[in-house]
């Protein structure tokens, strides 16, 4: 659900803030919107790295729902998607590498 959330909180403020009806029209969402949400999926992960690819592809999900759901794509609904899947990587990757540390972390506090 906080995956959901920080990928719902970054779209809609990165588009109201830029005044773009979709987030990704605007030069923030690319230096300021991916990298904020690898941070956060990376963050997420660290703390419940059961399964870090869903918390990677979740934010970019919910981002494509509500994208889709406020204005439908039409003929380039398959670009967008696979935009959103591109852009879901970073996300993805940073997940892994947050679950990585979390259960390292996990294990050494547990041999002491």
């Amino acid at each position: 659900m906080l995956a959901l959330a920080a990928g719902l909180i970054v779209w809609l403020v990165i588009g109201t803030l830029t005044h773009n009806r979709e987030a990704w029209d605007a030069p923030a969402y690319l230096w300021l919107g991916v990298p904020t949400l690898a941070l956060s999926t990376a963050t997420l992960a660290f703390f419940f790295p059961a399964h870090p690819y869903r918390i990677g592809v979740l934010p970019m999900g919910a981002q494509a729902v509500w994208a889709y759901a406020t204005e439908p794509w039409g003929p380039f609904g398959p670009v967008g998607l696979f935009f959103f899947a591109l852009y879901s990587l970073p996300c993805i990757l940073t997940a892994i590498f947050g679950a990585k540390i979390g259960l390292w972390h996990q294990r050494r506090a547990l041999e002491r």
